[in-house]
Order: structure tokens, then sequence, then C-alpha cells
């Protein structure tokens, strides 16, 4: 909206001329492999916080046990809010997550993957701005004792993590 109104009256003199202007940003064309990593005021970025062409939320996030069937997981409202998870001791813990891309840079896969601790889960296809990316079942723990705290963060394979950071605690019960 922003560039509309900059150049509305160019847009306009294009209309009346017959034309069909379009409206597009630099970060339209960029990739998660290619885009300046830029503060979101395209200042240097310091190497932490927020990028201008790379965002994620998360949509969507299941969990089971070993064997066991999948449970939605209520994600936080704000940020740094607890998710709590309980399941079966001595069992495999499996995650499935969906995020959105919110910033203009496509995600390429085979860049792009979802950091579950000390792993990284790849993202299933390239996904364009707004559009939702899988990021494939993984296992948290092969076998859950006591309580696991597990950090879900996206990044850009060897760039930098970006977007939402989902702590997750999953305690062990029966």
């Amino acid at each position: 909206m922003g560039e509309y109104l900059r150049l509305r009256s160019e847009y306009q003199r294009l209309v009346k001329q017959g034309k069909i202007p379009d409206v597009r940003t630099a970060g339209q064309a960029l990739t998660s492999a290619n885009c300046p990593l830029i503060d979101p005021a395209g200042g240097a970025w310091p190497g932490a916080g927020p990028l201008r062409y790379l965002n994620a939320v998360f949509e969507r996030l299941r969990v089971r046990s070993e064997g066991g069937a999948w449970q939605e997981v209520a994600l936080p409202t704000a940020p740094g809010a607890p998710v709590e998870i309980r399941l079966p001791t001595g069992k495999a813990v499996e995650l499935e997550a969906w995020a959105g891309n919110t910033a203009e840079a496509t995600w390429l896969r085979g860049n792009v993957a979802l950091s579950v601790g000390n792993t990284n889960v790849p993202l299933a296809a390239d996904t364009a701005f707004q559009g939702s990316g899988h990021l494939a079942a993984t296992r948290g723990t092969d076998r859950l004792q006591g309580t696991l705290k597990l950090r879900l963060q996206v990044g850009a394979e060897g760039r930098a993590r970006f977007g939402e950071i989902v702590e997750v605690t999953v305690t062990a019960e029966g």
C-alpha cells in the first residue's frame, strides 16, 4: 500500500494510457538462498532478530508417541508462551509442523529446514510468500524419560534462523 501511495500519480497516468501497472518490490524475485540478510529497515543485520526478506510463523504442530495417533498442539498466541504436552514414558516422540512464509523471499526446498534441537527437518516443497510450508515428521527423542524440552525455529541452511520460535515441553507420564 505504501508503494501505491508513493506512486499513485504514475499509476493513474499509466491506467489512462490503457496500460496495466503492477507494483512490485525487490523482495519478490528473491529466495532463501540469495536474499540479502538485512534488518526490516534495510540496515545491517546484527546476526539475530528479524530479517527483511525471511520470516515464518508456525501454523500447525502435531505430536505423537511411537505407534500412537497424531495430536494437534495448541500453538501459543503470544511469543514465548509455553507449549506443554504429556505423552507416555519410554516411547519415541515424533513432531510434524507447518509454517507460513510471511516475508517476500521464496523458501527453497533443500535450503530451508525446521530446527528441532540439533536436528534439521527439510522443507517438503518450495514455499512462496504467504504460502504454507510443510516440514516432515521427525523424532524429538527415541525414548521419552522425564521432561523433554524442544526449541523449534525455521532457518535457511548455512545462512540464518528466522521467524517465530516455539518452545515445547514434553513430559513423560504413566
